[in-house]
């Protein structure tokens, strides 16, 4: 059969002549009807450093398609700045643009009859928006990753767009000079490229090699590297060959092939958000892929490499000490990721590696071999708990005492923590727990990164020694379904009871955020009066699954330290642990103490 399998329904017979008139308009000849279409999703943008590179690299990757013997056509799709929204309201679009991004790219390729689609991606939704395209079409396809930025530096010391967030700490602590705070701002990103560390961008780009649909090598180059332009080109050339050979996502992604791109994740030291988005991809695969199934890889694969956030490298260091390709090579060697499975290339993942070496170079730090690795077993765990049925996931890099006691200091926004801690109200041992900020309780994909750094700069620690994200509530993000935004909640102050018969909650507003709070049960859902009024029935005895710390059945206290009412400590309760495996719940107990035990 021929390689335009899909497109000739628009280009073939007498009945499809205005089509052709019009591709003509756009570059079509004779010669070209008769190739395979190949869509470029490209994420180019002038809105970050992330995806202003994209580019070039698209049309690198059109001469590339062309010269392979398909037609290019080239379209676009809209991206959010994680690093930019970060701390405001425009963070509630963050999430959603994933979908937004496949819905995009699909609409496009199905619309057009694409035969394959290459898509350039820079930004952390760009990836897996675009393997959740890819894998819900079933339509050839492959991933180019646009690129890291390469790392800033200040008085010596490298930066990346974490250090400006652990400046604004540093600065309100009185740590850091003008002169330092300024020129760490000037100097962390100083190119086009995604952010350097093993963020989420950084995190899927390594993955997707792991997972067969990048080629090796490629996701750790910086973007301004005329490498990364030759690698783009490569790309092309591979997916024309796998256009003609009907070569499909679904043939590439398997629950093994999930498998070994977790493994990388874990190895790799890489992002809490590639359990977000690894559900949601397997669904769009039609892969059965549970939070279980994350725990049971993390518990096998150890942590191999030193990288930022937690470690001392940046995602070129990697690239230069072997990438990608270096690490999969020695989770090989060891058993733990599945060689047989297929690449995009057609060939399989240990033919692919044959011509790695089986142990790092000697002369590299950033990769540890098998025997001495960072961490014994892998960083993101899974926790659960009557606070989070359907699961949470908490990064455990460096966590040295799995139990994490001290006063709770609860707020209702990351904005109100940010203050909090500006302010110094913040004291050494006191534990943040920042609720009303997932997917459910505010829409989108709020990320509490300021609150985290700026604490942690300050000396404080990371959250209780527990980087942890908010619970992920699978109805939510591991069925490809969008998170609900204030257009998809019932408009009602929907309290526990709630939650349980509609599945979703609401933010709480300005007017519900009294010194007296109720359980939530809300005056328009069950008419609750003054304070000391009773729970509504339904209430009592449950926990919020969305991670809210909350007092059984009974109303919240009043701060009395003299925080902020959205910054109220519960008084006379405290966490303790539920299981070695638990993530946590309350009990009556003396003094306001919270403690965590992570899984494991």
């Amino acid at each position: 059969m021929s390689a335009n399998r899909r497109s000739q329904t628009i280009t073939a017979g007498d009945a499809r002549s205005p089509n052709r008139a019009m591709l003509r308009a756009v570059g079509f000849t004779d010669a070209d009807f008769a190739k395979p279409i190949v869509g470029i999703a490209n994420g180019h943008s002038t809105m970050n450093p992330c995806n202003a590179g994209l580019g070039p690299l698209a049309e690198r990757a059109a001469v590339a398609i062309k010269a392979a013997g398909g037609m290019p056509q080239m379209f676009g799709f809209p991206t959010v700045t994680d690093g930019i929204s970060m701390g405001t309201e425009g963070m509630k679009f963050s999430l959603v643009s994933r979908e937004v991004i496949a819905d995009a790219i699909e609409t496009s390729v199905q619309s057009q009859w694409m035969d394959g689609v290459l898509c350039v991606g820079g930004c952390d939704k760009n990836m897996p928006g675009s393997m959740i395209a890819l894998a819900r079409m079933n339509v050839p396809g492959i991933f180019c990753y646009g690129g890291t930025i390469k790392p800033g530096c200040w008085k010596g010391e490298d930066l990346t767009i974490v250090s400006t967030f652990e400046a604004v700490g540093a600065k309100s602590a009185g740590k850091m000079s003008d002169e330092d705070f300024d020129g760490i701002e000037r100097n962390a990103c100083p190119s086009f490229g995604a952010c350097g560390g093993m963020y989420t961008a950084n995190t899927m780009s390594s993955s997707f090699e792991a997972l067969g649909m990048s080629l090796l090598g490629a996701s750790q180059i910086a973007n301004p590297d005329p490498a990364m332009g030759d690698a783009v080109s490569r790309a092309a050339e591979v997916l024309v060959r796998a256009v003609e050979a009907n070569l499909r996502p679904r043939d590439i992604i398997s629950r093994e092939s999930i498998e070994n791109a977790v493994a990388v994740v874990m190895a790799t030291g890489g992002s809490t958000n590639a359990v977000l988005h690894y559900l949601a991809i397997a669904h769009a695969a039609g892969v059965e892929w549970s939070l279980d199934d994350f725990e049971r890889v993390r518990q096998r694969t150890p942590v191999l490499c030193d990288l930022k956030p937690s470690g001392r490298f940046v995602a070129v260091d990697l690239h230069r000490a072997g990438g990608v390709p270096q690490v999969l090579k020695i989770l090989l060697e060891a058993g733990l990721v599945h060689g047989d499975c297929m690449t995009i290339t057609g060939r399989t993942l240990a033919e692919e590696l044959a011509e790695v070496l089986a142990q790092p170079r000697a002369d590299q730090e950033v990769i540890r071999p098998i025997d001495r690795p960072m961490y014994e077993q892998g960083h993101l765990a899974i926790l659960r708990g009557n606070l989070a049925p359907a699961g949470a996931v908490a990064k455990i890099t460096g966590l040295k005492n799995p139990q994490i006691t001290g006063p709770a200091r609860v707020f209702d926004s990351e904005d109100d923590a940010m203050a909090a801690i500006l302010d110094d109200r913040i004291q050494a041992g006191d534990v943040l727990v920042i609720r009303y900020e997932g997917p459910q309780g505010r829409a989108g994909h709020a990320r509490n990164a300021g609150a985290d750094l700026g604490n942690h700069r300050q000396g404080f620690g990371r959250v209780g020694g527990l980087h942890h994200r908010w619970p992920l509530l699978r109805r939510h993000l591991g069925h490809g379904g969008r998170p609900r935004g204030a257009r998809g909640r019932r408009g009602r102050a929907h309290c526990v009871a709630a939650r349980g018969r509609h599945g979703h909650h609401r933010r709480p507003q300005p007017e519900d955020r009294g010194g007296a709070e109720r359980c939530r049960a809300g005056r328009a859902a069950h008419g609750l009066g003054a304070a000391g009024a009773a729970p509504h029935p339904r209430c009592a005895g449950q926990v919020r699954a969305a991670g809210v710390l909350r007092q059984r059945g009974r109303g919240y206290r009043s701060d009395p330290a003299g925080l902020s009412t959205s910054a109220r400590p519960l008084a006379s309760k405290r966490l303790i642990a539920s299981g070695s495996a638990g993530l946590t719940r309350w009990a009556s107990k003396p003094a306001s103490r919270l403690r965590r035990l992570s899984s494991g």
